[in-house]
């Protein structure tokens, strides 16, 4: 695996962002896309259920036995898919890549450091705040890179998956 260039609250980068790759990513301004993606991905309770569950579905459906292989999600945003893995493989070793240090920080917050996170969702329409309990799951690890240009040794990883993601790059 090739060594961060540097860390941003213990979140390694393996791509140094310019100035102007922050400013143009939408996924950096906290509030409009933070918010909205842990209220996604994170606050089961507010849907009922989780919202993308059948894309879980599907992938559970044609996926092996994980435990002890490396698995990696390519755009994990808030790390959803990912820390679910996590939790479901103790064994597995996963990581979580995403393009946003914003997001990843979140995914940080949530699935590493187990914090709760408050929701205020009442400017969005919502009755309520709401507490979403972390978790601490050590077999989890997370770091900004691009999808075409990957940490990892070729041929290292067992599975590597993303969804939401292809039609943001600019050569799948």
């Amino acid at each position: 695996m090739k060594p961060p260039i540097s860390y941003r609250r213990e979140i390694p980068l393996f791509y140094e962002k310019t100035e102007a790759e922050y400013r143009k990513d939408p996924y950096e301004r906290y509030d409009e896309s933070v918010v909205k993606q842990s209220v996604l991905h994170l606050a089961d309770e507010v849907w009922g259920e989780y919202p993308v569950r059948a894309v879980f579905d599907f992938a559970e459906s044609h996926s092996l036995n994980l435990s002890g292989q490396n698995i990696v999600e390519l755009g994990c945003g808030v790390g959803r898919w990912i820390g679910t893995l996590a939790q479901s493989y103790p064994k597995a070793n996963c990581w979580g890549i995403d393009y946003s240090y914003q997001m990843l920080r979140r995914a940080r917050e949530f699935w590493i450091e187990g914090k709760e996170i408050l929701m205020d969702l009442t400017r969005r329409g919502f009755e309520k705040r709401l507490l979403v309990k972390g978790h601490q799951l050590p077999n989890l690890q997370l770091g900004l890179a691009k999808a075409e240009n990957l940490p990892f040794a070729n041929d290292s990883q067992d599975l590597i998956l993303n969804s939401f993601l292809l039609d943001r790059l600019e050569e799948p």
